[in-house]
């Protein structure tokens, strides 16, 4: 028989090799890699500093979106998106949800490139705490809902994470109908594909949803 110290540390141990092994949280919309200078030397290229005051709101969110998507697979974009949102959350705390959303889902990828498995299970679990306290703070903000719900959509099972995903898509299925044209139209694009291919919906949900797609077709057609 295990001691009860010893079950724990079995439990932990594979709790750990889980999160070791499962893939980097999956998020739409992921820009082109970089040039080869910058995958080879393994340094992030150079953005635009965030203390500098003609930088505006809008340019520096889409700068933090791109530096997101990076650092899903390249760990240098990862600092540099966290030095990004907190930037933006102090500039703009009227939106602060959504930039905490950001913090909370790069803290819990730090995880993924920690070497440490406590490291990795502890900084997880932090990120995800700030991507809780994200929605709390702005539960009708489409894009912190998105973060939300794909970062813990991704998460290994052992995390219990997916009643809380579904409820942030489901909060996204509302609200897009009224309020797509207050965001960023790749953003809406990409969380709305996302819910068609990643989530399960019944069939009042799934009509609702093909009528959103079809108002971001008659969106994308008119700017384009």
């Amino acid at each position: 028989m295990f001691s009860r110290a010893a079950l724990f540390q079995i439990l932990t141990t594979g709790l750990v090799l889980l999160l070791i092994l499962s893939p980097a949280v999956e998020v739409q919309g992921e820009p082109n890699a970089g040039d080869t200078n910058e995958r080879t030397t393994g340094r992030e290229t150079p953005v635009s500093l965030p203390g500098d005051k003609e930088t505006t709101r809008e340019s520096l969110l889409e700068n933090g979106r791109r530096l997101y998507y990076r650092a899903v697979e390249h760990k240098p974009a990862l600092d540099s998106a966290l030095v990004v949102f907190e930037t933006l959350r102090r500039r703009d705390p009227e939106h602060e949800g959504r930039y905490l959303a950001y913090i909370g889902s790069l803290t819990a990828l730090r995880g993924k490139h920690a070497f440490w498995p406590a490291k990795k299970l502890k900084l997880s679990n932090r990120g995800l705490a700030l991507l809780d306290s994200a929605v709390a703070l702005a539960p009708r903000d489409i894009e912190a809902l998105f973060i939300h719900g794909s970062t813990n959509h991704h998460l290994p099972f052992f995390f219990g994470r997916a009643d809380r995903a579904r409820a942030s898509f489901e909060s996204i299925l509302e609200l897009l109908p009224s309020h797509m044209h207050e965001y960023d139209r790749d953003l809406v694009v990409h969380a709305v594909r996302f819910m068609r291919e990643e989530m399960k919906w019944d069939d009042s949900q799934t009509a609702r949803l093909r009528n959103i797609e079809e108002g971001v077709e008659e969106w994308t057609a008119h700017e384009d």
